[in-house]
């Protein structure tokens, strides 16, 4: 708008003759002269007209407001008569039907292939889509406090409303006391300045969610640390923390204060271990995502009941980082391990391997193209481990190698499961590998202690060529197939 249009309204509505009248189409206030008195009566007929009609214009808006709301509440009462089956339902049985179209917790996709349970909804409908149908689904919707059990926020200055803060406290407060699953997030990529702006912006609506923090079951912070630091709690139900800094290398300085809550499931990603405070005692899952080898150590020290720990593209030491120990670090709890580092360098793997001793480990997942045989060796020795299941991927495998990769195999006689799938570029041919196979399907005679993989079943092996002979002979000759120590393999798997 025009400055000198609105200076010169200000002063038409201080002037004794001039007023002001909403214009009819656009609703902006327009200045005209009127030649009112003072005691309002109109000194001419125009005016006097003008007066009476915006009087009219008035009264009609109330009468059109009056009939509006009348024409709702009677489609209302025709639908509840001649509508759908679903406005004849009790409201606990719509309520029930909503619970199922409305996802009421998180679906994590980095948990899906471990066996997480979450229910699992057909649709992913807000709340408020319900409430657009009509006002009996808004009144039950709104009455539902399942359906606001999911918050999923994203953190955004261009997309905020005004009313932002009364949308998270409305939202908090219909969903009544049950737990809460709660992902926050920042998907747009902004300076220092900006994730301060957001930070003032969004710091209201984050201590809301703080005064709620005994009903966090679920929490995902996809955030920069300056913000996701605004997030405590003194006691929580918390099942599963995750907590993702895009802006990792950024050196943000910023912590999560969680000291009363204690997740089983915790996830890291670029995100240093020193910036989250929690209990440890009941972390039963990890996964970290690029974190210093040192963290991945010292993630061992503290969660003494992790069963599961998947690691992805460990980094390099800091000097400031956590100490490793002389000796090795002591885990007898763990039971899976999986460990993928395809773009770092290949020694923190290797090191974070010998750095570590799993007695009570019992599958282990590698896909690392500088695998060395060595630390696998040094591994499986100071773990001194039952294991039985290894799944070996990408692994940059020459062919003189063989020996190794028999060697590795020799340490493991538990194993019941073997994957191997050597890296395409090294054109690996396993014609050792399976002799030997072959030559061990029985113990042998003159040492039967000495027996290679005699408990394997299972064995997956991915190549882009193979020899069919030698696969046919690593079953042994039909004759020892009722032999009682020969190996139990009864499946293979080639995948080209």
């Amino acid at each position: 708008m025009n400055p000198n249009i609105t200076l010169l309204s200000s002063f038409y509505r201080q002037s004794k003759h001039w007023t002001t009248s909403p214009c009819v189409l656009c609703s902006y206030e327009v200045a005209f002269y009127t030649c009112h008195d003072a005691t309002g009566n109109s000194g001419c007929d125009l005016c006097g007209e003008i007066t009476q009609l915006e009087r009219q214009i008035l009264e009609a808006k109330e009468a059109l407001k009056a009939m509006t709301n009348r024409h709702g509440e009677l489609r209302d009462k025709v639908n509840q008569m001649h509508g759908p089956f679903i406005h004849r339902l009790p409201p606990e049985i719509t309520s029930s039907i909503f619970e199922l179209c409305v996802p009421t917790t998180l679906r994590n996709s980095s948990w899906e292939e471990f066996g997480s349970q979450g229910i699992k909804t057909c649709l992913e409908t807000p709340p408020q889509t319900l409430g657009r149908v009509c006002r009996s689904w808004k009144e039950i919707a709104w009455a539902t406090p399942r359906l606001w059990t999911v918050i999923k926020f994203d953190l955004n200055l261009r997309k905020v409303s005004p009313a932002w803060d009364e949308v998270v406290q409305g939202w908090l407060t219909r969903s009544g006391q049950h737990p809460l699953h709660i992902r926050l997030r920042l998907t747009s990529s902004i300076h220092a300045e900006g994730i301060q702006q957001v930070r003032t912006k969004f710091s209201p609506s984050i201590d809301m969610i703080n005064q709620h923090s005994n009903r966090w079951y679920q929490l995902e912070l996809f955030l920069p640390p300056s913000i996701f630091s605004l997030l405590h709690t003194d006691h929580s139900i918390l099942r599963t923390l995750e907590v993702s800094s895009i802006y990792y290398k950024c050196n943000q300085e910023g912590i999560i204060n969680m000291n009363g809550a204690g997740p089983q499931d915790l996830l890291l990603k670029f995100t240093h271990l020193q910036n989250v405070q929690i209990s440890w005692n009941n972390v039963t899952r990890g996964m970290l995502d690029n974190l210093r080898m040192d963290e991945c150590v010292e993630l061992l020290r503290h969660a003494h009941q992790l069963t599961y720990l998947k690691v992805h593209s460990i980094l390099p030491m800091s000097t400031s980082g956590f100490p490793i120990p002389a000796s090795h670090v002591l885990h007898d709890r763990l039971r899976m391990l999986n460990i993928e580092s395809m773009d770092v360098p290949e020694w923190p793997m290797n090191h974070f391997l010998t750095s570590i001793s799993l007695p009570s480990l019992l599958e282990l997942y590698v896909c690392e193209p500088q695998l060395h045989s060595e630390a696998l060796l040094s591994f499986f020795s100071q773990s001194s481990c039952l294991l039985m299941k290894l799944c070996i991927k990408m692994v940059d495998i020459k062919n003189h190698e063989d020996d190794r990769v028999i060697g590795v195999l020799q340490s493991l006689p538990s194993l019941q499961i073997f994957e191997l799938e050597p890296a395409p570029s090294c054109h690996y041919k396993p014609h050792l590998l399976f002799q030997h196979l072959a030559q061990t399907t029985t113990p042998r005679d003159d040492n039967p202690l000495e027996q290679f993989l005699p408990n394997l079943k299972c064995f997956y092996f991915h190549t882009t060529s193979i020899s069919w002979d030698l696969l046919a002979d690593i079953f042994g000759p039909a004759s020892d197939f009722h032999n009682p120590h020969r190996r139990p393999l009864n499946k293979v798997h080639i995948y080209f």
